[in-house]
């Protein structure tokens, strides 16, 4: 890594992992794996797995809250209306916020990743079949075997895209056209998939406080708010959005 620290490192509730973290990667930030954190809350709420309105406000706390103060009031009133105040779990991961809250972790750039899933499913599209008992001879044949399905993809691929121009159910406009000559018909699929929700989305004004505007993505499984400041300088609309600056 060049002596370079890591902007931020994904991993699971694991104490020793997060000391060793701060102690070599200090200036990395340290965030939990939300995979992880799901599923090892889901053990924790007993009678309350079965309330909708429970586990709505504590999926917000995750990943659906904006802005700081809207964190802070979502999960007061999800502690509040249950009676969690007593609880020494949801006590903990309190005091955790800063490395899983979405909300909290605006100031650095992370791609929009959330957990420890992508090397996971990266691991799982390599296709291994090794294990720690796996010999070196036998690795070097799983790797081969894997380099070579790679590459018979890649023929395929080839020979599909020499069949003419993907089509799509939407109208091919501009970005659909210039995305069928970029991609192979696999990944153009994948991005028409996106495109597709990206149309679907919808926002509904919500009123204005001088030259700030705030609107509403209905689109969203939770309702969210933007502040969105129109740019003096430029005829476009700027949002911040994990540590990105986005043209709406």
């Amino acid at each position: 890594m060049g002596g370079k620290h890591p902007i931020s490192i994904f991993t699971d509730q694991d104490a020793a992992i997060a000391a060793r973290i701060e102690q070599v990667f200090s200036s990395s930030r340290h965030r939990l794996c939300l995979w992880h954190l799901s599923k090892n809350a889901n053990n924790r709420f007993g009678l309350l797995k079965s309330n909708k309105n429970f586990k709505n406000a504590f999926y917000k706390c995750l990943s659906g809250c904006i802005t700081p103060n809207d964190f802070e009031e979502t999960w007061k009133s999800m502690i509040n209306t249950f009676k969690l105040e007593k609880d020494d779990w949801f006590n903990r991961l309190y005091g955790l916020k800063e490395k899983w809250c979405t909300a909290l972790s605006k100031d650095f750039f992370s791609v929009g990743i959330l957990s420890s899933q992508r090397s996971e499913s990266t691991n799982h599209a390599v296709g291994f079949k090794a294990n720690k008992s796996t010999t070196l001879t036998e690795f070097y044949s799983i790797f081969q075997a894997t380099i070579n399905r790679w590459r018979k993809t890649e023929e395929k691929d080839d020979f599909d895209c020499t069949r003419g121009m993907p089509t799509s159910e939407l109208s091919m406009s501009a970005i659909l056209n210039q995305a069928a000559n970029i991609y192979t018909i696999t990944l153009f699929r994948d991005f028409e998939e996106e495109f597709k929700l990206s149309v679907a989305s919808s926002a509904k004004f919500k009123g204005n406080v001088g030259r700030t505007v705030f609107f509403e993505d209905q689109g969203k499984k939770f309702n969210s708010k933007w502040k969105i400041q129109p740019s003096l300088a430029h005829a476009k609309t700027l949002k911040n959005l994990d540590g990105c600056a986005n043209i709406v």
